[in-house]
């Protein structure tokens, strides 16, 4: 049984695209919160098996940058990470150059580029490193941390979104079970 038919029959095929000749399959893996993406090639042979923690986005960009690796065509990119890769799939934003130049400029300045767009503004000061990547290399071009990361500011955000959120569940057991359910969800 090849891997795609393992992946048809035992995963969830999440959607397929097709690449530069390439097609790439990314699917839910069965029982475990990963995700894979099957590269196959125009003849249908699998030239590429990749598995990601986290969201189908990290896998399906992963795919992308070893379908451009494998057609010859360089690509760079800087992105903006909120934990170390791999121990989560935490990368925030990134944006995508052509050239070297541009992205070492990017990585080397990244408030200058990332700032501009709110959205990424509004991750910038959770970002605790910045990656330059590139299709053609095997191994992270580049990493830096961020030095305005405020590790003390993450958790204290954390820790008052995590309150907030057990109110809501003990709020909702509330309504749904009385007294009772809220003081259990409250561990009262």
């Amino acid at each position: 049984m090849t891997k795609l038919e393992h992946m048809r029959r035992w995963d969830t095929i999440l959607t397929s695209v097709e690449l530069l000749g390439f097609t790439v399959y990314i699917s839910t893996l069965t029982g475990l919160s990963r995700f894979r993406a099957l590269i196959v090639d125009s003849d249908g042979r699998e030239v590429a098996d990749i598995n990601w923690p986290g969201s189908p986005l990290g896998a399906a960009d992963a795919a992308r940058f070893e379908v451009l690796r494998r057609a010859g065509i360089d690509t760079y990119s800087v992105s903006l990470w909120g934990s170390r890769p791999g121990t989560d799939d935490d990368c925030w934003t990134g944006l995508d150059f052509e050239t070297m130049a541009e992205a070492r400029r990017c990585f080397d300045e990244p408030e200058r580029f990332f700032k501009s767009d709110l959205s990424s503004a509004a991750w910038f000061a959770l970002t605790r490193e910045y990656r330059l990547n590139g299709t053609n290399y095997s191994d992270e071009m580049g990493v830096r941390e961020n030095p305005s990361y405020d590790r003390a500011r993450i958790e204290r955000e954390r820790r008052m979104y995590d309150e907030m959120e057990r109110r809501e569940r003990a709020m909702q057991a509330g309504m749904a079970f009385g007294v009772d359910g809220y003081n259990d969800e409250m561990g009262w």
